[in-house]
């Protein structure tokens, strides 16, 4: 009985625990409600990687320029709302992801409770921009997926398979805002390579997404297949996730280079890490090497003093710097280098006088100041794409209940109602298909070299797509002779040395290195149409991306309005209004069709008329004649016979008389 009564007692202590931390936790929640004018606001809700390390302390310079670009795209849409007569503004809150999947679930729900979404009537949140990284992204998912919350991501780290529409990963909370991603990533080292004159080479990548895909694709694409370009040799290596995995990292590394059958080393990793500043300590002088790096932050003190490494750093236009450096948190751009002089003075600077070290200055470093970080686009096209698609909404939903935001649009399903309205306002209708539109940031690389003459890193050309272009006054140290070693060919990995002469013949034929041909169209934006699906492998042909918008920041950047094709056909008049000005427009087509046809006929139909109103007028003037004719005849014979009858009369009127 004892027993029972204590168990009773732990169990109701228990659960009066549990509302008091449930009434604890939702009593500041509650004091949170309100914060925002629903009216008036709008919340976007972006995961960034600020910060790394074991104890989320190392710095970012990639994210500092995110946060700026942020602050730039913020400021402008709402400029733009504001000049429009709408009484609506965009609110982006961030969240330092600290790249970990421990800290997301953390960082979403806090994310949440800041934006209201827990209150009993929330305001707008119109979604998530990012995280990238897939494996944080499906731990988001699991939280944000029952708020349904719509995600938009920049790029669409798979590679593009237009044979199976269906192997396209986006969802219907997903959506990507770039493709052809890792085909031009490939692409662009692919030409480096040719203009270098390598035959072969040593592939290492890290474990991220984009890196792994575009180091398949040289195992995989039908254009690295043929004989002429350059090849893998052995197996793919993968950079050390942690400390455990560097001894066998570096054997296997040293056996292949043994085997001596490769041109040079190329890296393809997302971001400089403290293992890779490591290995270009010790391998970056002896080798060859060619680092391709996704995001901004290595340092050219980092860059190993040899004249035949080259460093591949992926970038945003130029003229963004001059967009997006004013609004530079300098106070974070200072941390950040005070950081990198640390790390610098306890690797570099050991073995080296301290006066020689102190001589310099991080804050002048070429790569800390003047490339911007590719990733800065995808938060300034997104914050665009989702004013655009508010603004859009605002017509459909609100219509005549003012400029502010109406209970309707307020209330909307995030992942169904905006997803459907950014697919609407991002495809178009093309005999029978729906086609989808995805802008398109090709990547922009800065090759950079050093210069023997003062030991210096300089800019020695650039590469986008394809197109090669070497900077004025600079030179690219290239092999005199290529494809000069018969036995480097045969050690590739990949299938290509198993070709015969007629298939190398046909994909030469079929892909001989040119570009896809593009058809541009005004306004800066080219579009590239790729082989459409058959319509019988799938129904639901929306989800294909089978052209492409190419956003160009190289000229006048258009409205931001006009980021995607139809949102003026959406935004500017309702469905009725279409309707009847279709409608209009057809009548008054075939009302002018219907008046020429008449006055066609009536000229053939009047002409006939009177040429027959002519003969029956000649032919009744000698029918009159005739019959005139015969009256006067007859006239004359009755005046004739009239007269013999009057005689008779006067006869037979004397003889009665007599």
């Amino acid at each position: 009985m004892d027993i029972r009564l204590t168990n009773g007692l732990e169990s109701s202590v228990k659960c009066l625990t549990a509302l008091l931390l449930l009434q604890i936790l939702i009593i500041p929640a509650a004091c949170l409600c309100n914060e925002y004018e629903a009216k008036t606001t709008a919340l976007v809700n972006i995961l960034l990687d600020e910060t790394g390390g074991p104890n989320c302390e190392h710095i970012k310079l990639a994210a500092i320029q995110e946060r700026a670009a942020i602050e730039y795209a913020v400021h402008s849409v709402n400029m733009a709302l504001k000049r429009d007569g709408f009484d609506i503004k965009i609110q982006a809150n961030t969240f330092d992801t600290c790249s970990k999947v421990q800290n997301i679930k953390k960082m979403v729900l806090k994310a949440l409770v800041t934006s209201e979404q827990t209150c009993p009537e929330p305001p707008l949140l119109l979604g998530f921009i990012g995280p990238q990284n897939p494996d944080l992204l499906n731990e988001t998912r699991k939280v944000t997926n029952v708020f349904s919350t719509l995600h938009i991501l920049g790029v669409n780290h798979e590679e593009n398979k237009y044979d199976d529409p269906r192997s396209r990963q986006e969802t219907e909370d997903i959506v990507y805002l770039y493709d052809h991603y890792v085909e031009h990533k490939y692409e662009i080292i692919d030409t480096t390579l040719k203009k270098l004159n390598w035959a072969s080479f040593i592939l290492v990548t890290d474990e991220s997404e984009l890196s792994v895909n575009t180091g398949n694709h040289f195992l995989t694409a039908r254009h690295a297949l043929q004989s002429s370009n350059p090849c893998v040799v052995g197996d793919i290596v993968r950079l050390p996730r942690d400390k455990a995995d560097v001894y066998m990292f570096y054997k296997k590394l040293l056996l292949q280079l043994e085997a001596g059958h490769q041109d040079g080393l190329v890296i393809i990793v997302n971001e400089m890490s403290t293992i890779l500043a490591e290995f270009l300590r010790k391998f970056g002088t002896e080798h060859p090497t060619l680092l391709s790096l996704n995001k901004v932050g290595i340092g050219a003190w980092q860059v190993p003093n040899n004249n035949q490494f080259f460093l591949l750093q992926e970038t945003s236009p130029p003229e963004m710097a001059s967009e997006v450096g004013p609004f530079i948190n300098r106070t974070a751009f200072n941390q950040f280098i005070k950081q990198e002089e640390n790390e610098m003075k306890s690797t570099m600077c050991v073995n080296k006088e301290a006066v020689e070290c102190d001589k310099i200055k991080l804050s002048e470093d070429i790569l800390y100041n003047a490339p911007f970080d590719s990733s800065i686009l995808t938060p300034i096209y997104t914050l665009h794409l989702l004013a655009a698609t508010l603004r859009s909404l605002h017509r459909l939903k609100c219509k005549s209940e003012g400029s502010n935001l109406c209970p309707k649009l307020i209330t909307i399903n995030k992942a169904d109602d905006l997803n459907t309205n950014i697919r609407r306002a991002t495809s178009m209708y093309d005999k029978e298909l729906n086609i989808r539109f995805a802008m398109n940031a090709e990547p922009l690389v800065h090759i950079y070299n050093v210069d023997l003459m003062d030991n210096k890193l300089k800019q020695v050309a650039k590469v986008h797509r394809s197109h090669f272009e070497l900077l004025p006054n600079r030179k690219l140290p290239v092999k005199p002779f290529p494809n000069e070693n018969p036995t480097k060919r045969p050690s590739c990995r990949h299938p290509a040395t198993d070709l015969s002469p007629a298939l190398d013949n046909e994909l030469g034929r079929n892909n001989d290195g040119k570009t896809r041909k593009e058809n541009t169209f005004g306004g800066g934006i080219d579009i590239t149409r790729n082989r459409i699906p058959n319509k019988d492998d799938d129904a639901r042909l929306e989800d294909t991306t089978v052209k492409t918008i190419v956003m160009s920041t190289q000229t006048s950047r258009p409205s931001i309005w006009h980021f995607i094709p139809n949102v003026r056909n959406i935004e500017s008049t309702d469905d009725y209004v279409n309707i009847a000005i279709v409608l209009v427009s057809a009548g008054s087509a075939f009302f002018i069709v219907m008046i020429c046809v008449i006055c066609c006929l009536w000229k053939i139909f009047r002409i006939k008329t009177d040429k027959g109103d002519r003969d029956g007028y000649d032919n009744r003037s000698i029918r009159s004649v005739e019959s005139g004719a015969r009256v006067r005849m007859e006239t004359r014979q009755k005046k004739r016979n009239s007269r013999p009858m009057r005689r008779n009369d006067s006869e037979r009127s004397a003889r009665s008389v007599e």
